[in-house]
């Protein structure tokens, strides 16, 4: 008898649940920020937490956890923040770079 059972939960969210999903990346989010170890994510007074809340979610092992949901996350992050940004400078040094040539402070070869 598992944990979901005992709790009445029924089966738990499948992958791409959107539940699943925004548990995963809350999971990943309070261990990043909350410079939380690694092991919480197999801690047994956080699974009895949060499943008291929610018995049909599912934790990841340590392993899923630093293979997949952290550089899942990280690359989230990247396209979400950073690749803006980049593209933002990049117009930036791209419209300086016009606007010297445009008034001689540059001379193109």
């Amino acid at each position: 008898m598992s944990i979901i059972d005992f709790f009445g939960g029924g089966t738990s969210y499948s992958k791409k649940d959107f539940v699943q999903l925004n548990f995963i990346e809350d999971l990943v989010l309070h261990v990043c920020k909350g410079y939380q170890s690694i092991s919480i994510v197999e801690s047994s007074w956080l699974r009895r937490l949060v499943m008291k809340r929610n018995p049909k979610v599912k934790f990841p092992t340590r392993i899923q956890f630093v293979s997949k949901h952290l550089p899942n996350m990280v690359a989230k992050t990247v396209d979400r923040y950073m690749l803006f940004l980049l593209t933002k400078c990049e117009m930036q040094v791209s419209l300086s770079i016009f606007g010297c040539l445009e008034f001689g402070m540059i001379h193109s070869s």
